[in-house]
């Protein structure tokens, strides 16, 4: 008896002593007081603020069940502060904070506030049937009810009637017609911010300091970007705005006109139908539309622009061994350069238009030609190949004067 008892704690100690397997120690540390209390909670204060802090390298995700705007503005501190505003006062910002496969997430959306929350609508019940009536004694005649022609009989009518709805009427959106149309979102948050898509429809969206990238999703949106990391922006009708960014921009979008100013990066920029001004770019830009007017200044690196209906304009320097090709159907090219430029050659050509030139190129001209007037030439040591292509409309390229150049804002560093 004694052996067994020794061999059976033996094999007691010996199971204790085995590692614990992988899954089961995740399990325990997810339900682990101590790795719960690491996601920071969200705080609300008197006047419905939203306040939690964010760790580096946390994601936050952004929406708004209205078309309200949504502005987005970084800081030098630590925490979230957000809250949702109409046109009757603050509204409700639901809000999460958990913990994510990279780390923490916090979700932060406005919406309508109601007491309590959220505001369901209360179902009524049909009113029971009425109690069946007494039996009529057999020595008493049965009542007749007397019924006057088109009367109806409105207790069954009333018995028989469906659920219905206890409550305020509820318009589009599921939200009671006594609501504000916009529910606007206003977010504070540190600048190293990872910040998830903005999806919206009709929302405006405006994003100001964020060291990080930002990509907005929109229909009918406005976007405007102020010193962000990086931009992509996809809309199918709405204007663009991007001024100060650290990396790419890359923008499309329908039918609205894009702007684009002091980027550090490279520039690609698509419209269809509007128009496009881009300005302070040191890196590559990429543009084209088919119904908009194209500007372009003060481009440090290569260029290529292309348009269909309208004119192609470009002033600044250009760098040795740069490339610049401008092409127009139906509009102007025109490229402005500064005095003392360096090297170049250039293809100046128009099936249609003239075809001039500020700078003495060593070319040969060829007016009234079959692929109409044409100029190709070199000036200096040629390095720099410019082109110059217009369809219908004039090509130039002319001398630009110290006075009429931009000048370009620096743009903060990660």
């Amino acid at each position: 008896m004694n052996v067994r008892r020794i061999t059976f704690l033996s094999l007691l100690l010996l199971l204790s002593q085995l590692p614990v397997p992988v899954s089961t120690r995740a399990r325990q540390q997810q339900q682990s007081p101590a790795e719960a209390q690491a996601v920071p909670s969200v705080e609300r204060d008197e006047q419905r603020r939203v306040h939690v802090r964010l760790a580096r390298g946390g994601r936050v995700a952004l929406g708004n069940r209205t078309t309200g705007r949504i502005v987005v503005t970084g800081w030098d501190k630590d925490y979230i502060e957000a809250v949702a505003t109409s046109t009757r006062g603050a509204e409700y910002v639901r809000a999460r904070s958990e913990a994510g496969p990279s780390g923490q997430w916090v979700s932060l959306t406005a919406d309508y506030f109601s007491q309590p929350w959220p505001d369901a609508p209360v179902i009524q019940a049909p009113p029971a049937p009425p109690p069946e009536p007494k039996p009529t004694p057999p020595s008493e005649p049965k009542p007749q009810p007397t019924v006057a022609p088109g009367d109806e009989d409105i207790k069954e009518r009333e018995r028989l009637r469906p659920f219905t709805l206890v409550g305020p009427k509820f318009g589009p959106l599921g939200r009671p017609d006594s609501f504000p149309d916009e529910v606007h979102l206003e977010v504070k948050l540190p600048r190293y911010a990872e910040i998830e898509l903005i999806s919206v429809n009709r929302s405006e969206v405006e994003v100001t300091g964020v060291a990080t990238a930002v990509a907005v999703s929109g229909r009918r949106s406005a976007i405007r970007l102020r010193d962000v990391g990086a931009a992509e922006v996809r809309t199918e009708k709405g204007a663009v705005e991007v001024d100060g960014a650290a990396g790419l921009v890359d923008v499309v979008t329908t039918g609205g006109p894009i702007t684009v100013r002091n980027v550090r990066g490279d520039v690609r920029a698509l419209s269809l139908t509007g128009s496009i001004e881009v300005s302070c770019v040191r890196g590559q830009v990429n543009v084209s539309n088919t119904g908009g007017p194209i500007s372009l200044a003060n481009v440090d690196g290569d260029v290529d622009a292309t348009t269909v209906e309208s004119d192609v304009i470009f002033d600044g320097l250009i760098r040795a061994e740069g490339r610049y090709h401008l092409k127009s159907m139906s509009g102007a090219v025109e490229m402005g350069v500064r005095r003392g430029p360096p090297g170049f050659t250039a293809l100046l050509s128009s099936y249609r238009g003239q075809v001039e030139s500020d700078f003495k190129l060593n070319s040969k001209q060829q007016p009234n030609s079959p692929t109409g007037n044409r100029l190709l030439g070199r000036y200096g040591d040629g390095r720099a190949q410019i082109t110059l292509d217009s369809f219908d409309g004039r090509v130039k390229l002319s001398r630009l004067q110290p006075a009429q150049q931009e000048t370009c804002r620096r743009v903060p560093r990660e």
